[in-house]
Protein backbone atom coordinates (compact mmCIF):
# COMPACT_ATOMS: atom_id res chain seq x y z
CA UNK A 1 0.00 0.00 0.00
CA UNK A 2 1.43 3.34 -1.04
CA UNK A 3 -0.74 5.48 1.20
CA UNK A 4 -2.43 7.27 -1.70
CA UNK A 5 -5.90 8.64 -1.17
CA UNK A 6 -8.50 9.34 -3.82
CA UNK A 7 -7.84 13.07 -3.58
CA UNK A 8 -4.16 12.44 -4.30
CA UNK A 9 -5.14 10.53 -7.44
CA UNK A 10 -7.20 13.44 -8.68
CA UNK A 11 -4.31 15.79 -7.94
CA UNK A 12 -1.86 13.73 -9.98
CA UNK A 13 -4.43 13.40 -12.77
CA UNK A 14 -4.79 17.19 -12.83
CA UNK A 15 -1.02 17.64 -12.96
CA UNK A 16 -0.76 15.18 -15.87
CA UNK A 17 -3.62 16.88 -17.71
CA UNK A 18 -2.07 20.32 -17.25
CA UNK A 19 1.28 19.04 -18.50
CA UNK A 20 -0.21 17.46 -21.61
CA UNK A 21 -2.26 20.58 -22.34
CA UNK A 22 0.84 22.76 -22.01
CA UNK A 23 2.78 20.57 -24.42
CA UNK A 24 0.00 20.25 -27.00
CA UNK A 25 -1.63 23.70 -27.04
CA UNK A 26 0.93 25.14 -29.46
CA UNK A 27 0.68 22.23 -31.90
CA UNK A 28 -3.00 21.31 -31.87
CA UNK A 29 -6.28 23.22 -32.11
CA UNK A 30 -7.87 24.11 -28.76
CA UNK A 31 -10.44 21.29 -28.82
CA UNK A 32 -7.84 18.64 -29.56
CA UNK A 33 -5.49 19.96 -26.87
CA UNK A 34 -8.28 19.88 -24.28
CA UNK A 35 -9.29 16.37 -25.38
CA UNK A 36 -5.70 15.15 -25.09
CA UNK A 37 -5.42 16.69 -21.64
CA UNK A 38 -8.68 15.10 -20.51
CA UNK A 39 -7.56 11.71 -21.81
CA UNK A 40 -4.22 12.04 -20.00
CA UNK A 41 -6.01 12.89 -16.76
CA UNK A 42 -8.37 9.95 -17.07
CA UNK A 43 -5.58 7.54 -17.92
CA UNK A 44 -3.43 8.75 -15.01
CA UNK A 45 -6.31 8.34 -12.58
CA UNK A 46 -7.07 4.87 -13.95
CA UNK A 47 -3.49 3.68 -13.66
CA UNK A 48 -2.99 5.08 -10.17
CA UNK A 49 -6.36 3.74 -9.00
CA UNK A 50 -4.95 0.24 -9.43
CA UNK A 51 -2.30 1.05 -6.80
CA UNK A 52 -4.80 2.04 -4.11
Amino acid sequence: MLGLEYGDLLGWALIAAAGVYTLTQARLPLGAAVAAAALAGIMTKTVLLELV
